[in-house]
């Protein structure tokens, strides 16, 4: 998306809230089952804040980016977030099948 326009960059936009909003279900699966019953409501407020509380900075954040470096900056910095939490997600992974074993 950093590097489209015009057309390209919209059906990508639109590509992108589509599946981005599919992973809810998905979250919420994985709350419930990798978390002890016990720790359930803690999970999923943890979750909320940074979903709503830490998320709700994106939009200041991206602006800044795209006001001082240009909106390819923006992209950019989305896809160092998609890896970070690609990174958490292989370790969490991980963790689960050696406790599995």
């Amino acid at each position: 998306m950093a590097k489209s326009s015009g057309l390209i960059l919209i059906i990508s936009a639109i590509l992108y809230a589509f599946f981005y909003f599919s992973t809810q279900p998905m979250q919420n699966f994985l709350l419930s089952n990798y978390l002890p019953k016990k720790r359930h409501g803690i999970g999923y407020g943890i979750h909320f804040f940074v979903t709503f509380g830490i998320g709700s900075t994106a939009a200041a954040v991206s602006g800044y980016l795209a006001d001082n470096y240009g909106l390819e900056s923006v992209f950019y910095a989305m896809g160092a977030c998609f890896v970070v939490s690609s990174i958490l997600s292989l370790i969490l992974v991980v963790r689960a099948g050696r406790q599995e074993a």
